[in-house]
């Protein structure tokens, strides 16, 4: 027997299975970046500042793509909790608060770097761009905070509600 206050379950489910093979397409694309990284690193040790580049422009943009692989999971196991009765979940959703914490400290960690060591290849850092760039980051980590502490008070919720019905 499902949820009666789920309206519409079919769009959920829709969402949820979007939501898992968008998350296995930018895996499949952070290991065909992994491997050309690879594949080009002999040949980048002849350039320094091209090894530079690399660490400095690729690897940040995997790292934030694999939190976003683990927030479309997150999303996915969500909804299955939401729609399927007997739905335990899994690793992903019991540690998704943490995950979240993880990711909203390497925004600041992020945004600390790219003041000390800005990058001018990316934009010409003046007073203006790093005061919009504070703002703008203090305010995704505050909501990404956010969202860890809902979603953590939010599942236990959801569990009882499950055994209750």
């Amino acid at each position: 027997m499902l949820n009666n206050f789920i309206k519409n379950e079919r769009f959920l489910r829709f969402c949820g299975n979007l939501a898992e093979a968008l998350a296995w397409f930018l895996l499949l694309i952070c290991i065909i970046t992994i491997i050309g990284f690879l594949f080009t690193l002999p040949k980048a040790y002849l350039h320094d500042q091209y090894v530079k580049g690399l660490y400095n422009l690729v690897l940040p943009k995997l790292i934030f793509k694999m939190f976003t692989i683990f927030l479309l999971l997150g999303i996915n196991q969500f909804i299955k909790c939401l729609t399927l009765p007997d739905f335990k979940p899994n690793w992903i959703l019991r540690l998704a608060d943490k995950i979240i914490y993880i990711y909203a400290a390497l925004l600041f960690i992020n945004f600390v770097y790219n003041i000390i060591h800005p990058n001018p290849s990316i934009y010409s850092p003046s007073e203006w761009t790093l005061i919009f760039s504070g703002i703008f980051t203090s305010i995704k980590i505050l909501l990404w905070i956010g969202a860890g502490m809902a979603l953590k008070r939010i599942i236990p919720i959801v569990q009882e509600s499950k055994s209750l019905v």
